[in-house]
């Protein structure tokens, strides 16, 4: 949780800043953020988001929350993993 509320995980002191803001979710090696009908707003790369709708986090994105800006970096090998897609092992038959 992202606001300028105490228990927040990212806490920020800003006029533009909502009690709780935003939420980060990062899972997979893939990061979202949602704004949580913040009065201020949330950007992502230069786009405003829509309220309420989780929006992937590019690597190395600028993140717009009231005056205070962030940047989401991934580690280089975090970032492979994200953009390579699993890979499925053939079944086995049975013998």
């Amino acid at each position: 949780m992202v606001g300028t509320r105490k228990a927040n995980d990212i806490q920020l002191r800003d006029k533009g800043i909502g009690f709780k803001h935003a939420q980060i979710v990062v899972e997979d090696g893939r990061a979202t953020i949602e704004d949580l009908n913040s009065k201020g707003g949330t950007w992502v790369g230069g786009d405003r988001l829509d309220k309420n709708v989780p929006a992937e986090i590019p690597p190395n994105s600028d993140i717009k929350i009231g005056s205070v800006r962030l940047t989401y970096e991934v580690e280089e090998d975090e970032a492979a993993k994200a953009e390579e897609p699993p890979v499925e092992e053939p079944a086995e038959e049975p013998a």
